[in-house]
């Protein structure tokens, strides 16, 4: 800056000037500790940058009063940054030699941010004023200096206006200091009113008063001034430049994985190609085009204000709304693309479509799991932040990783993910093309990240002014898309296209006037147009057909008004063509964009289409888009057609000629001739000859056709009756089958269907596979064909026909609300309406009244309505099917608890659901402790089912700690449910230390919770260790940094909670607890062995102990160990260790074994290199490396050729190989090539093979191949024993047909038949097996016997079935030392635990590793099952106390333990006593234990 402009005389000091205008009070409360107005600027942007960080570190906001917006005050304080920054560059130019000049109006500014950051809830409303102070300060110091230089007349006039917005700044910053001064109460007390207060009346003053200086600025004429002055003139650009809202800690997120995982990560959480779809948008956008939207007052106010708001940007059809979303993504990514650094995030964005063929882009659901996706990194490839690896992570340990994110899940991990912005750009197109029966949750969605988000939140959405939208957002910011808005881009927009078919030739080609049809074309079509582009380019299309001047001059003059009239007469042009060729292709192009169910290529569209004629060839891309007019177009990025514009599908769904049930006939007509096509040549069913030229071998369609052909003929309906579709339709599904007919080929590939594909539609799939004959009668039960099972149902009268997961025909009609087959089936008296078939019909989500209503209707006599129908319908997403049976079979009817606890639990109806149990069935109806504890967990809509509870039963219900614990743990409705049950029945809370560690380790909302807690019950909070523990345990560091800002004193970082943070999902809380309270934290060999553990981020928590702590931690065996049996992240920690400390390092067997065990080959060798000379190659490492599930070849290959001198290849290493489930074979395969002269297949290794589920029947078929004549007389009833107690029937058959010397038993097939039913819960056929004598007990391999293997998987139904037997051992041990009980109390099966202790389960063995099933539910949080081994281990305690005393031996107190459960089952069941009575196993039993007694007598 010059130091000309920075002279001024004293004189002239307008501040001072306005200060004398005061009355006298205000004068006398002007006391701002006035200073150098240096010192002041230094000391407030010091106090402001300080503000800031207490800000991010509290995650303070604000609600404004009247529209309930959340103001970021985080953003608040930065723009107060901002114009202190810009008024250090203007410099001293105002106030060069008067200390009190404008310093005064700064000091004010100084105490306004002191005093009102102290109580933001009270002064909220003078927070949001500050930063417009500041701006007044800035803007005035530089009219000042332009006003010196002004020799206008009127700049006098311009001087006392600026001395009357002065007096109204100093006015409200004296009333402000008068207001923030009086005593607390008082104050308190006014900022009820505040709204209407002299404070806020002073304040709105200000703003006439810059009004006035506004236009006395124009009037002075100082803008030639400030042409003059360079400086001057970057200053005031500055003023115009948005706040940078950029964190340059994001460039430094870092997340340990490669590209393949990020790429897997980023696809589970949305396949979207929302680059390509923007991609899209963009094309053909004209420069200078939407410039009125970016810098309309109302955007820019929506952009710059620091309040989350939604711009909501709205008008008809066709006028350019996706071209304008377009502008503003692009003007948001260039702000982060900007040059000089990112001023700010780039925006997540998502363009909605309503297309059958794209479903994702109308689904809520994909929709923010598109924009989880995007905030997950700055960009693609870059690495990922914390909370999706951590969400994908526990996904993927818990086996759900297929399973894509539910809209509220999105919706939590976007608020998780907002945290590391500042601001959060969500851009959304065309919201009316969402799903209109489920876009009202993605706006609640939006809504709830608008309120909850801890960062600035900017949404802006498109949209058609539909209903239901209008109510939603009407409130908000919006901007009517009119014609008087958008003319200039549609002037444009018809200008260039007018020019571009003129010069290619398109328009006027033969005309003799082009320049004056050119301005009158343009001219007419822009008047015309009336905001719509589209209407706009439909004319101009429509004139290209005209040849002569005179037609085109005819045409301008009865422009067709209307979108709908145009379109009407393009299709009229198609309905003209002269070929019936061509018009047919025309229709079924256009048929097939209505009802396509996934986008095709172009490849397959044109085949598709190209089917419309036989004998007629393929279409060529040109040949469909001259055909369809402008109703199609091509997109060359993602290689598919498409309609023109939402209004061509909205158009042509009108036209009766393309009705649904047409357009899917002709598709289903396309997909059968494709799967006929493709048939062997000896098929029975073949192609009619004049279809063959369009659908060779190679038919692209095939794929598709093998998916979406049933659902197409489904979707058909009544079409199915026309001729050739029902032609079609006979010879594929009706036609004789055998292996080379089309049914049976489609069959074989139902176990093949594409992973990514829709989950609902890929069930219903496999649903139709039969594993035995494939039966088209699954098929049409499925998809709704009655005219199959009306043409053949073979196998339906005796309900023997079932499909490879044993369901039958009427139970998938009932799955899937068919019916019209129901129809059929329940006419035929003999089949049987089961529980299960009822269940199903009740749990439908679809049509599950109509379903319902169907079997009551037809076969209500035979319909029993049990308890586990009543918890189906009361887990329905509606209470429309409990109304239904209430009203047709309420006496039947009975109510249970677990009933009523279904409906607490409904994540969707539940509050409906329980309102209409309550009115109808109150009296019938309990409401005990776990009901209410099964409502405060319901997820999605607790609050509202817990506020129904308490205001219908209030009286009834008692508020348990169990209750507020599961309260606090609600991961998603924590903080609501929380605060209702503190606001209704607080008094009857305690806070106990149970409750605060669920809140401590609530991973979804646990900051949340806590935070409430500590504010409403802080006093009763004690931080304890097991608190600190469950904080450490947590996914991010949020409730962790909570508790150490508000109870830091009070806590104790002991080694226990510096162990569970090394545990935890990342390094965040270890590097929050180094920072804080590093001094207190001692890094013991726990804690990095609890990091080498740690499954998630052990690299990443490893590196940073190492970094941060390295000379304190010594790596001892035991955390290599930790490392080494680390299975999921363990290579990765090991390689570190190894690259690191690699000399600190002991090698020792135990080392080895788990690497070679655990590991691909990279660390073993990694391990060879650095310490090889230490390494000794034990049989048991050998054993580890045959054994590896992963990578057992790749490791056993590289320790042959490394050290293949020191490997013998005992019986033990084979048996290893012989029983690895994954890839047994290809190690078996390499032992023999390599050293098959050392191997000798023993009957051991033979059984091992027998036993192993996995990879047995490969493994067997491949010794039988290479090694059959020397392991044949290894191959003995032993095995067959074996393969049969582990299911093995693939094993067995094997067998029967390479060895005839010992033939295969019934019982062994039986035995195997039944292992199979009970791994898959097949409670039908384990009734039948039962029925028929099967012994219920035989343990597998692995010591696992059915009870214990339906026990773990929680099979409820299963296990209850084997307990009534009597005949199982509820304490048989695996070779693990586990009991039945043991997995169970691991994974949270409360009722089987129960069940079992009932039945006499003891619960205090131990396995091999020292672990019981009171310490595994303890580890994994299941407190109400610790709670039931507690009491049962002190029952068993004091039963040994009593047993010692009477010196009863251990095998005494085991024979009086199955007295007691015979007892038990005894008096459970006396029907079942009789039942028993009459089996000989069970007399045995019943004589053995009175024989027990008689001798104890």
């Amino acid at each position: 800056m010059s130091t000309a402009l920075s002279l001024r005389p004293n004189s002239d000091d307008l501040w001072s000037d306005a200060v004398a205008q005061l009355n006298e009070e205000l004068r006398t409360i002007i006391d701002f500790d006035r200073l150098e107005k240096q010192v002041i600027v230094s000391e407030l942007l010091k106090q402001a940058n300080i503000a800031i960080q207490h800000c991010k570190d509290k995650a303070w906001t604000l609600q404004r009063k009247k529209s309930g917006e959340t103001v970021i005050v985080r953003d608040v304080l930065g723009k107060v940054v901002k114009w202190i920054d810009h008024f250090k560059q203007i410099g001293d130019i105002v106030v060069q030699y008067n200390p009190g000049h404008a310093a005064l109006p700064w000091a004010g500014v100084r105490f306004l941010l002191e005093i009102a950051t102290k109580d933001l809830r009270i002064f909220a409303s003078v927070v949001e004023n500050i930063p417009s102070i500041a701006e007044l300060i800035c803007r005035s110091a530089l009219i000042e200096e332009l006003l010196l230089r002004s020799l206008s007349p009127t700049a006098d006039e311009l001087r006392q206006a600026l001395v009357l917005l002065y007096v109204r700044v100093m006015d409200y910053l004296a009333r402000a200091r008068t207001y923030f001064l009086q005593r607390t109460a008082k104050r308190v007390l006014k900022s009820l009113s505040l709204a209407t207060s002299d404070l806020d009346e002073s304040f709105h003053a200000i703003a006439g008063a810059q009004e006035n200086v506004d236009r006395c600025f124009d009037l002075a004429s100082v803008q030639a001034n400030l042409e003059r002055h360079e400086e001057l003139k970057s200053i005031l650009a500055s003023f115009q430049a948005p706040l940078n809202r950029w964190n340059e800690q994001l460039t430094k997120i870092t997340d340990d994985l490669d590209t393949k995982k990020r790429t897997e990560v980023l696809r589970w959480l949305s396949a979207e190609p929302y680059l390509q779809h923007h991609q899209q948008a963009k094309e053909g956008v004209l420069e200078g085009t939407g410039k009125w939207l970016l810098s309309d007052p109302v955007f820019l106010k929506w952009k710059g204000e620091s309040a989350s708001s939604i711009l909501w940007l709205h008008g008809i059809p066709g006028s350019g709304k996706t071209k304008l979303v377009s502008a503003v993504v692009e003007e948001t990514l260039g702000a982060y693309r900007d040059n000089r650094g990112p001023q700010s995030p780039p925006p997540a964005y998502f363009y909605c479509s309503r297309n059958p063929a794209e479903l994702g882009r109308s689904d809520p659901g994909e929709i923010l799991a598109s924009i989880a996706r995007q905030l997950s990194c700055l960009e693609p490839g870059h690495p990922l932040l914390q909370p999706t690896v951590a969400e994908y992570r526990k996904r993927e340990r818990e086996a759900f990783a297929d399973k894509s994110l539910r809209l509220q899940e999105s919706r939590d991990l976007i608020l998780q993910l907002a945290k590391y912005y500042p601001v959060v750009i969500i851009i959304i197109d065309a919201l009316d093309e969402c799903n209109p029966a489920t876009r009202c949750q993605f706006l609640k969605a939006m809504e709830s990240i608008l309120r909850d988000s801890s960062s600035l939140v900017k949404i802006f959405v498109s949209s058609r002014d539909d209903q239901d939208i209008v109510y939603k957002l009407q409130e908000y910011p919006n901007l009517e898309l009119s014609s008087d808005r958008n003319r200039g881009d549609i002037a444009k927009f018809v200008e260039s296209e007018t020019n571009s078919m003129i010069e290619s030739g398109a328009m006027l080609r033969y005309s003799t006037s082009k320049e004056e049809l050119r301005q009158r074309i343009i001219k007419e079509v822009t008047n015309g147009a009336h905001g719509m582009f589209r209407w706009a380019t439909l004319q101009l299309q429509a004139l290209c057909d005209l040849n002569s001047d005179a037609a085109v001059r005819e045409r301008i003059g009865r422009l067709p008004p209307t979108l709908e009239n145009l379109y009407q007469e393009s299709l009229e042009k198609l309905d003209n063509y002269q070929a019936e060729a061509d018009r047919k292709y025309a229709r079924y192009a256009l048929g097939w964009l209505l009802c396509a169910r996934r986008k095709l290529k172009s490849d397959e569209f044109l085949t598709a289409v190209s089917i419309a004629v036989p004998s007629g060839g393929r279409l060529t891309k040109e040949q469909v888009l001259k055909l369809c007019h402008n109703f199609v177009i091509f997109d060359q990025a993602l290689d598919i057609f498409r309609f023109a514009h939402l209004s061509v599908r909205e158009f042509l769904e009108k036209q009766a000629a393309f009705a649904s049930s047409l357009t899917n006939a002709w598709a289903a007509e396309a997909c059968l001739l494709t799967l006929i096509g493709r048939a062997d040549d000896d098929s029975p069913t073949h192609l009619p000859s004049e279809w063959k030229d369009p659908l060779d071998r190679n038919n692209r369609m095939a794929s598709y056709a093998n998916i979406y052909w049933a659902p197409h003929c489904q979707a058909a309906a009544s079409q199915r009756s026309r001729s050739q579709l029902k032609k079609l339709l006979s010879d594929f599904m009706l036609s004789r089958i055998t292996p080379q007919s089309p049914f049976f080929q489609w069959t074989m590939q139902l176990n093949n269907l594409p992973w990514d594909m829709d989950f609902g539609l890929r069930q219903r799939l496999q649903d139709c596979h039969c594993t035995l004959q494939p039966s088209p009668m699954f098929t049409a039960c499925a998809f709704d064909i009655p005219e199959v099972i009306q043409q053949d149902n073979t196998g339906l009268d005796d309900d023997s026909l079932r499909n490879a997961t044993d369901k039958s025909c009427l139970y998938i009609a009932a799955t899937y609300g068919s019916c019209g087959v129901l129809d059929i089936l329940v006419a035929i008296n003999s089949v049987e309406i089961t529980e299960e078939v009822v269940k199903a019909a009740a749990g439908n989500l679809g049509n599950g009244k109509e379903v319902m209503a169907l079997l009551l209707k037809k076969r209500g006599d035979d319909i029993e309505i049990t308890e586990e129908v009543v918890k189906a319908v009361a887990g329905n997403y509606g209470k429309e099917v409990m109304a239904l049976l209430l009203e047709k079979r309420g006496d039947d009817i009975e109510i249970t608890e677990e009933v009523v606890k279904t409906a607490a639990r409904n994540s969707r109806n539940g509050k409906e659901v329980m309102a209409l149990l309550l009115e109808k069935r109150g009296d019938d109806i309990e409401i005990t402790e776990e009901v209410v504890k099964t409502a405060a967990g319901n997820s999605r809509n607790g609050k509202e089912v817990m506020a129904l509870l308490l205001e219908k039963r209030g009286n009834d219900i008692e508020i348990t700690e169990e209750v507020v614990k599961t309260a606090a743990g609600n991961s998603r409705n924590g903080k609501e449910v929380m605060a209702l049950l503190l606001e209704k029945r607080g008094n009857d809370i305690e806070i106990t230390e149970e409750v605060v560690k669920a809140a401590a380790g609530n991973w979804g909302s646990g900051k949340e919770v806590m935070a409430l807690l500590l504010e409403k019950r802080g006093d009763d909070i004690e931080i304890t260790e097991e608190v600190v523990k469950a904080a450490a345990g947590n996914y991010g560091k949020e409730v962790m940094a909570l508790l150490l800002e508000k109870r830091g004193d009070d806590i104790e970082i002991t080694e226990e909670v510096v162990k569970a943070t090394a545990g935890n999902y990342g390094k965040e809380v270890m590097a929050l607890l180094l920072e804080k309270r590093g001094d207190d934290i001692v890094i013991t060999e726990e804690v990095v062995k609890a990091a080498a553990g740690n499954w998630e981020s052990g690299k990443e928590v490893m590196a940073f102990l190492l970094e941060k702590r390295g000379d304190d931690i010594e790596i001892t065996e035991e955390v290599v160990k930790a490392a080494a049996g680390n299975w999921w992240s363990g290579k990765e920690v090991m390689a570190l260790l190894l690259e690191k400390r690699g000399d600190d390092i002991e090698i020792t067997e135990e080392v080895v074994k788990a690497v070679a065990g655990n590991y691909g080959k990279e660390v073993m060798a990694l391990l060879l290199e650095k310490r090889g000379d230490d390494i000794e190659i034990t049989e048991e490492v050998v054993k580890a490396a045959a054994g590896n599930l992963e990578s057992g070849k790749e490791v056993m290959a590289l320790l042959l050729k490394k050290r293949g001198d020191d490997i013998e290849i005992t019986e033990e290493v084979v048996k290893a190989v012989a029983g690895n489930s994954r890839n047994g074979k290809e190690v078996m395969a390499l032992l023999l090539e390599k050293r098959g002269d050392d191997i000798e297949i023993t009957e051991e290794v033979v059984k091992a093979v027998a036993g192993n589920e996995g990879n047995g029947e490969k493994i067997m078929a491949f010794l039988l191949c290479q090694r059959l004549s020397s392991i044949r007389a290894s191959i003995k009833e032993e095995v067959y024993l074996t393969a049969s107690a582990c299911g093995q029937l693939a094993v067995l058959k094997l067998l029967s047909r390479h060895l005839s010397h010992c033939p295969i038993k019934e019982e062994w097939v039986a035995t195997a038949k039944f292992y199979i039913a009970v791994k898959d819960g097949n409670v039908r056929s384990i009734k039948n097996f039962l029925d028929e004598g099967i012994y219920p007990d035989t343990a597998n391999v692995r010591g696992e016997t059915p009870l214990w293997i339906s026990a773990a998987k929680g099979n409820t139904a299963v296990v209850d079935i084997l307990l009534k037997t009597w005949k199982v051992n509820i304490n048989a041990r695996s070779i693990s030392g586990r009991s039945p009980i043991f997995l169970p109390s691991a994974r949270g099966f409360d009722r089987i635990v129960t069940m079992l202790i009932d039945a006499g389960a003891r619960v205090d063995f131990v396995d091999e590793e020292g672990q019981t099933a009171i310490s595994m539910a303890r580890k994994h949080g299941h407190c109400r099952i610790v709670d039931l081994l507690d009491r049962q281990e002190s029952k068993e305690e004091d039963c040994r106390s009593v047993d010692n005393k009477e010196g009863m031996s251990e095998t005494g107190r085991e024979n009086q333990l199955t007295n007691n459960f015979v007892e038990r089952s005894t008096t459970r069941s006396c029907g079942q006593v009789s039942w028993a009575l009459g089996t000989v196993s069970a007399l045995a039993l019943l004589l053995f234990v009175g024989l027990q007694g008689l001798l104890k007598n």
